[in-house]
């Protein structure tokens, strides 16, 4: 009987014996646990790696019209100096024109942007000729090129055009018409009269992502009194734009626009 006691004696421990027992085997259940939980993070980190490994690179695409092409997509391509710019005259039968007539004098790179004035014109002494005629009181000027936007937001576009202070005649005026289109849209029409030291402003806003987009002014001004012609250098206009963390509206950078 002693014998049978002594045999068994392991298999009753005491209440101190068995709590350690216990204690010990939910330790290594435990630990199991954390390897397995720590094999499946990976294998989850592998699946994720191999998913985005897979997808096309995202582009940035445009918010206002979608005709051209974002700065992401356009590779190494720059902006080459000078804005393209055909000449009209309109005769004195004709309306005065909200647009470009169909047929120019002739087209030329004007270098002169973010300034768009007459100067370019009257350096071109063949086109300059057809002006000086008393049947021609309108010379309309359209400037056509791409501008670049660096960063997506809300820019504000503008054109101040001021008259000289001083010239021959002083309290006579000039009548300017001014329309200016951003991605095949025009955003901006203006007509005015304006003085000696007087100025036309006008501007307007446009959300835009990063790109290359289509720009062209239409700028058109004649004298107000048909019988004495006009001085084109006395007016002169400037292409602004203000960017969504800029403060204030300011002349276009020479390298921010052109033509490609």
């Amino acid at each position: 009987m002693a014998i049978v006691l002594g045999a068994m004696c392991p298999m009753f421990l005491s209440p101190a014996n068995a709590q350690d027992a216990l204690d010990g085997r939910l330790t290594e259940v435990e630990r199991r646990i954390d390897l397995l939980s720590q094999k499946v993070d990976r294998l989850i980190e592998l699946m994720k790696a191999q998913a985005e490994g897979s997808q096309p690179a995202a582009v940035p695409g445009i918010a206002h019209g979608g005709g051209q092409a974002p700065a992401a997509a356009m590779g190494n391509a720059r902006l080459k100096s000078g804005m393209t710019l055909d000449v009209f005259t309109i005769p004195l039968s004709g309306n005065f024109p909200e647009e470009p007539p169909s047929e120019s004098l002739g087209q030329l790179i004007d270098t002169d942007v973010p300034i768009l004035n007459y100067g370019a014109f009257q350096r071109d002494a063949t086109l300059v000729q057809y002006a000086s005629s008393s049947d021609v009181p309108f010379v309309g000027l359209y400037w056509r090129g791409q501008i670049e936007v660096a960063e997506p937001g809300q820019h504000v576009f503008g054109l101040l055009t001021a008259r000289a202070k001083g010239g021959k005649r002083e309290s006579s005026s000039y009548g300017c018409y001014l329309s200016l289109a951003v991605d095949g849209e025009v955003v901006s029409r203006k007509f005015g009269r304006i003085r000696s030291g007087e100025k036309i402003a006008q501007q307007a806003a446009v959300d835009l992502n990063p790109g290359y987009y289509s720009v062209a002014i239409w700028k058109v001004c004649h004298s107000e009194t048909r019988h004495w012609q006009m001085d084109f250098s006395e007016v002169r206009s400037t292409m602004l734009m203000r960017g969504p963390k800029d403060a204030t509206l300011l002349p276009v950078p020479k390298s921010r626009v052109g033509h490609l």
